[in-house]
Protein backbone atom coordinates (compact mmCIF):
# COMPACT_ATOMS: atom_id res chain seq x y z
CA UNK A 1 0.00 0.00 0.00
CA UNK A 2 1.08 3.49 -0.86
CA UNK A 3 0.05 6.05 1.96
CA UNK A 4 0.09 9.90 1.45
CA UNK A 5 -1.33 13.30 3.06
CA UNK A 6 -4.54 14.10 3.34
CA UNK A 7 -5.35 17.50 3.87
CA UNK A 8 -8.36 18.87 2.40
CA UNK A 9 -9.24 20.81 0.00
CA UNK A 10 -5.18 19.98 -1.39
CA UNK A 11 -5.43 15.82 -2.52
CA UNK A 12 -1.98 14.34 -2.85
CA UNK A 13 -2.71 10.41 -3.10
CA UNK A 14 -0.61 8.91 -6.12
CA UNK A 15 2.88 9.69 -6.52
CA UNK A 16 2.79 8.85 -9.82
CA UNK A 17 0.46 12.36 -10.02
CA UNK A 18 3.63 14.32 -7.98
CA UNK A 19 6.31 12.57 -9.64
CA UNK A 20 5.38 12.87 -12.95
CA UNK A 21 4.49 16.77 -12.59
CA UNK A 22 1.06 15.86 -13.75
CA UNK A 23 -1.43 18.94 -13.55
CA UNK A 24 -5.15 19.57 -13.97
CA UNK A 25 -4.96 20.50 -17.67
CA UNK A 26 -2.66 17.81 -18.68
CA UNK A 27 -4.84 15.41 -16.97
CA UNK A 28 -7.66 17.05 -18.70
CA UNK A 29 -6.74 17.05 -22.20
CA UNK A 30 -5.18 13.46 -21.95
CA UNK A 31 -9.19 12.55 -21.74
CA UNK A 32 -10.38 14.43 -23.61
CA UNK A 33 -8.36 13.16 -26.93
CA UNK A 34 -9.20 9.50 -25.31
CA UNK A 35 -13.13 10.78 -25.15
CA UNK A 36 -13.67 12.82 -27.93
CA UNK A 37 -15.36 15.13 -26.03
CA UNK A 38 -13.83 19.16 -25.13
CA UNK A 39 -11.31 19.83 -22.69
CA UNK A 40 -13.43 21.85 -20.68
CA UNK A 41 -16.09 19.04 -20.55
CA UNK A 42 -13.31 17.03 -19.66
CA UNK A 43 -11.89 19.07 -16.88
CA UNK A 44 -15.89 19.23 -15.67
CA UNK A 45 -15.63 15.09 -15.39
CA UNK A 46 -12.02 15.18 -13.31
CA UNK A 47 -13.93 17.48 -10.79
CA UNK A 48 -16.86 15.22 -10.65
CA UNK A 49 -14.27 12.32 -10.00
CA UNK A 50 -12.32 13.68 -7.62
CA UNK A 51 -15.28 15.58 -5.34
CA UNK A 52 -16.87 11.80 -5.42
CA UNK A 53 -13.92 10.26 -4.42
CA UNK A 54 -13.18 12.77 -1.57
CA UNK A 55 -16.96 12.84 -0.74
CA UNK A 56 -16.55 8.74 -0.12
CA UNK A 57 -13.41 9.30 1.70
CA UNK A 58 -14.77 12.44 4.24
CA UNK A 59 -17.68 9.55 4.96
CA UNK A 60 -15.23 7.02 5.58
CA UNK A 61 -15.77 4.95 2.51
CA UNK A 62 -13.04 3.58 0.81
CA UNK A 63 -13.02 5.14 -2.72
CA UNK A 64 -12.37 2.98 -5.98
CA UNK A 65 -10.77 3.72 -9.15
CA UNK A 66 -11.17 1.48 -12.10
CA UNK A 67 -7.44 0.71 -12.91
CA UNK A 68 -5.41 2.36 -9.99
CA UNK A 69 -7.33 0.42 -6.94
CA UNK A 70 -8.62 2.01 -3.73
CA UNK A 71 -8.06 4.59 -2.02
CA UNK A 72 -8.75 3.96 2.13
CA UNK A 73 -8.60 5.81 5.42
CA UNK A 74 -6.11 4.51 7.43
CA UNK A 75 -6.58 4.25 11.40
CA UNK A 76 -3.90 7.53 11.55
CA UNK A 77 -6.11 9.43 9.65
CA UNK A 78 -4.09 8.82 6.08
CA UNK A 79 -4.94 8.21 2.64
CA UNK A 80 -3.87 4.99 2.00
CA UNK A 81 -4.06 3.56 -1.77
CA UNK A 82 -4.44 -0.29 -2.68
CA UNK A 83 -2.96 -0.96 -5.36
CA UNK A 84 -5.25 -3.03 -7.95
CA UNK A 85 -3.68 -6.32 -8.61
CA UNK A 86 -3.13 -7.09 -12.57
CA UNK A 87 -4.60 -9.86 -14.01
CA UNK A 88 -1.26 -11.97 -15.80
CA UNK A 89 -0.91 -11.76 -19.26
CA UNK A 90 -3.34 -8.67 -19.25
CA UNK A 91 -0.73 -5.29 -20.34
CA UNK A 92 -1.74 -2.26 -18.71
CA UNK A 93 -3.88 0.22 -20.98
Amino acid sequence: MVAAAFSPPLFHATSCYLEGGMKKPDIARRMARGSGESTSQAADRLDRLVHDLLQDLRHGKAARLPGLGRFLISPDGRIVLQPERRRRGKPRA
